[in-house]
């Protein structure tokens, strides 16, 4: 079993796996979080939903194709001991 991990910040957006069968973390994950808005308060910042959303899916799009690799792979290699 693995499990996702995703940190959202305001500078980077980071993701990771965790394996339950070997409590290691893997695949790490660190991108530039979206720009800031500009907008017309100097004191005040915006960021995008939408763009940090489209951006979070990716990462979780690249955890789980890694996570059903490895899950095939895991399979293939049992079923190759049986």
């Amino acid at each position: 079993m693995y499990f996702l991990g995703v940190d959202i910040g305001s500078t980077f957006l980071k993701s990771g796996i965790l394996s339950t069968a070997d409590h290691a973390v893997s695949h790490v994950r660190s991108i530039p979080s979206p720009a800031r808005r500009a907008v017309r308060d100097a004191r005040l910042f915006e960021y995008d939903a939408k763009r940090y959303v489209n951006v979070i899916r990716g990462l979780i799009r690249e955890a789980v194709a890694v996570c059903v690799s490895a899950n095939d792979n895991m399979q293939e290699n049992a079923e190759e001991k049986m």
